[in-house]
């Protein structure tokens, strides 16, 4: 790819990124994501980091790293902002314009004051800052349990910037953050909805259906 960028002449005007979708699975000889704690399709710090790489001669400088949260969501914001697009309608887009911490900009910081954790339409955890709660669940709808721990949850805490192994519930210690964070969680209820929870920014899913083929006649 960079080869061929660099043949058209176009390796000052063009962002690469290398990432991967999703984390290793959990099943034999499918990866490893120590330190982290849990596999792909859980909400644990495992499920969620992937490899993040980001180039541009002369706009993003070389060698620099960034321990700022950011999604794979953000990517079109970013691109649409460098672009001099705006996105259409009225719908919320989730995704931030990140392109402050890929320059590597001053001061720059995540633009997320909570990020939140849902396994297809169900709520199960919420970060802000190096805190992560997962909520507690009465019944989960599908797929994998709560990484790392299995049937009815409890409120757990974490501070997955010194602990992402996610091995420390610090719930008991710190009541003044599950409060807030469960306030956090309750707000992305209302917007985004949870298990038999419609939420008031949800918007209705969309399908791509089998497609209908026709066999034709067979020619000479």
């Amino acid at each position: 790819v960079l080869g061929a960028v660099r043949r058209l002449g176009l390796d000052d005007n063009t962002v690469v990124i290398w990432t991967s979708d999703n984390s290793a699975p959990r099943r034999a000889r499918g990866g490893s994501n120590a330190p982290l704690s849990g596999f792909m399709n859980s909400p644990a710090e495992g499920g969620m980091r992937v490899p993040f790489l980001a180039r541009w001669p002369r706009r993003i400088p070389a060698g620099t790293t960034t321990e700022e949260m950011a999604s794979m969501m953000d990517l079109l914001p970013t691109f649409a902002w460098l672009a001099g697009a705006t996105a259409p309608g009225p719908e919320v887009i989730d995704g931030k314009n990140i392109w402050p911490l890929l320059a590597d900009a001053p001061q720059a910081h995540t633009p997320y004051d909570a990020f939140y954790y849902y396994h297809y339409e169900q709520l199960q955890a919420v970060r802000s800052g190096p805190w992560k709660l997962f909520v507690p669940l009465e019944r989960q709808r599908r797929g994998p349990s709560v990484a790392p721990q299995e049937g009815k949850s409890t409120v757990r805490l974490y501070n997955v910037v010194e602990d992402g192994a996610e091995t420390r519930n610090l719930a008991a210690g710190n009541p003044e953050i599950v409060t807030r964070w469960m306030g956090l969680a309750e707000r992305a209820r209302r917007d985004i909805g949870d298990l038999d929870l419609p939420g008031r920014g949800e918007r209705p899913a969309g399908y791509v259906f089998q497609p209908q083929f026709q066999t034709l006649p067979k020619t000479r």
